[in-house]
């Protein structure tokens, strides 16, 4: 029963690790976008844009982080999850040659 247990946090440890790397990549073109809008209040000397922008900017970098340090601590649940299910795994005898089988047998 723990085999299943294990397989089955390792499968929702893989999604959110893949929400979370979605996450991430929708947030940094977010942040494209701001730091472009910031660049051309920089050009046209708008003050008053350029102030708000820059603290979007710093809270969306702040949130970017948050998502990587999450995403580096589902990586790692992750990699633990993968090596305690192959220890419990049975071991295969992969010893035994294939090629005495009969073709209609194989897919059996």
């Amino acid at each position: 029963m723990e085999h299943f247990e294990l397989a089955a946090q390792l499968y929702e440890s893989s999604r959110r690790l893949e929400r979370a790397h979605c996450q991430i990549f929708l947030l940094n073109a977010r942040l494209m976008e701001l730091q472009k809008r910031y660049e051309k209040a920089v050009q046209v000397n708008r003050r008053s844009f350029r102030y708000g922008l820059r603290i979007k900017i710093v809270l969306l970098e702040g949130i970017i982080n948050t998502y990587f340090e999450y995403a580096s601590l589902k990586n790692r649940e992750l990699k633990h999850l993968q090596r305690k299910l192959q220890e419990r795994m049975p071991d295969h005898d992969y010893s035994t040659d294939s090629s005495d089988a009969d073709p209609d047998d194989v897919f059996l």
